[in-house]
């Protein structure tokens, strides 16, 4: 046990201290929040990104240009051949435009499920263990997900489903934490740095996801993001708590400052919203998140879209 804490303190000191000003663990646990919801959106678009070689049925050899080549010309291309050989091993599924639309659709569905739940369940088991097990979910069944597409689309659907009511759980979930954790005056900073790692994902999914299709295959997408996620995993239960008090490796300096911060904004007094007002805390929280949600949701459709216009009849 006391080798488990020791370890714990050192892995925190190590991420916490990134540069002067943020060398602090509330800083160090906006980082894994934000490598955690980077995790959460790539397992999301990888779909959308290999979906184009699941259904690809374009490719096709043409025996004019076999025959025409010389034995010269095939000894210099069986290099090349042999990693593109590699890459198309996978298999290629017919699935139509409106099944592509419903697997689509089915995680933002399973999001929704669990937007108003999540918080419920967090009050009773803790945020830790709430989103921790909702990455840990969506990280093993982005790993399936290769495998459920061999038994058929009914198991993708049903996959994407709860892996969408996973990650639902651990979007809303982490503001039950920055309650607690986040000082009034760094709160907005905090969420920053930790939502910006949806951004992140999405801009890293789209710039090597396509790279990673054409190399090593579409099913290592969901390998490779659905492995990063794992690894969140071992850190997000290693370094998150529910609460500074209950942080065995935090300083008493730090640990002060929040708490003290944080009770001196529960004993202010709360006004009523106004018309002309400032808009409440949750209520542009939730505003913020659907309106990035249906933003990619909406680049989800466009992707496969682009596809089916562009790829020659």
């Amino acid at each position: 046990m006391e080798s488990a804490v020791s370890f714990r303190c050192s892995l925190c000191s190590s991420v916490s201290c990134l540069g002067s000003g943020f060398c602090s663990l509330r800083y160090a646990l906006a980082l894994v929040m934000h490598f955690s919801n980077f995790t959460m959106i790539t397992q999301r678009v990888s779909l959308s990104i290999a979906i184009i070689a699941m259904v690809n049925s374009t490719q096709h050899q043409d025996p004019a240009n076999a025959s025409a080549e010389g034995p010269v010309m095939n000894l210099l291309s069986n290099r090349s051949r042999g990693i593109k050989d590699f890459s198309t091993r996978a298999a290629v599924y017919q699935w139509s435009t409106e099944t592509q639309g419903i697997i689509f659709s089915s995680i933002s569905y399973g999001i929704i499920l669990t937007l108003i739940p999540s918080g419920y369940l967090a009050g009773i088991f803790g945020a830790k263990q709430i989103l921790g097990a909702g990455l840990l979910i969506s990280s093993l069944l982005t790993l399936f997900t290769p495998l459920a597409a061999d038994f058929g689309v009914i198991l993708v659907i049903v996959i994407r489903t709860v892996q969408g009511m996973a990650q639902g759980m651990s979007w809303t979930g982490q503001f039950t934490i920055w309650a607690k954790w986040a000082p009034p005056l760094e709160r907005s900073k905090l969420t920053s740095i930790a939502g910006s790692g949806a951004a992140f994902g999405s801009f890293i999914i789209l710039c090597v996801g396509g790279l990673i299709s054409q190399a090593l295959g579409w099913p290592f997408i969901f390998y490779i993001f659905g492995s990063i996620g794992c690894v969140c995993c071992v850190l997000w239960f290693t370094m998150i708590y529910d609460d500074p008090m209950h942080h065995p490796c935090i300083s008493v300096k730090e640990k002060e400052y929040i708490t003290s911060s944080v009770a001196q904004q529960f004993s202010q007094k709360i006004h009523p919203h106004k018309g002309n007002g400032q808009m409440p805390a949750t209520v542009g929280h939730f505003h913020g998140f659907f309106q990035s949600f249906l933003a990619l949701h909406h680049n989800h459709n466009l992707l496969t879209d682009v596809h089916q216009y562009s790829a020659p009849r």
